[in-house]
């Protein structure tokens, strides 16, 4: 009863029957591929337990604020962090990086910022 489709028995046989009648089996393509290009993986060296400084979060949340503060991206955050010593997650950084932009956007909407100061300290 059963059969494939190149047997010739489904021909005829529910909404796909057009398309196969129109792809033969030489044109169907045998590899598609589907696979997304990937970013250049950047390999960052580990800081030994020898060559890091432990802070507290806040110190560590406070130095990041004041790195996203200057206008500097995640990758130039942990490049300065990595030079001092400071262990933090790239995922760390860009998190509390986006959680001081959002709040500052914030304070600039409700105009309770000083822009001018703020401007001054980001050309720095």
């Amino acid at each position: 009863m059963g059969g494939r489709d190149d047997e010739g028995i489904y021909d005829h046989a529910g909404p796909g029957a057009k398309r196969r009648k129109r792809l033969s089996v030489q044109n169907i393509p045998r590899e598609i591929s589907t696979a997304r290009p990937s970013r250049p993986n950047i390999v960052r060296e580990r800081l030994t337990t020898s060559e890091h400084r432990t802070i507290s979060s806040r110190e560590l949340k406070r130095k990041i604020w004041l790195l996203a503060l200057e206008g500097k991206g995640a990758r130039d955050i942990d490049e300065e962090m990595r030079r001092e010593g400071i262990r933090a997650t790239l995922v760390t950084i860009s998190s509390v990086r986006a959680q001081i932009l959002e709040t500052i956007k914030f304070l600039r909407e409700k105009k309770l910022i000083n822009e001018h100061r703020l401007e001054r300290y980001q050309a720095r």
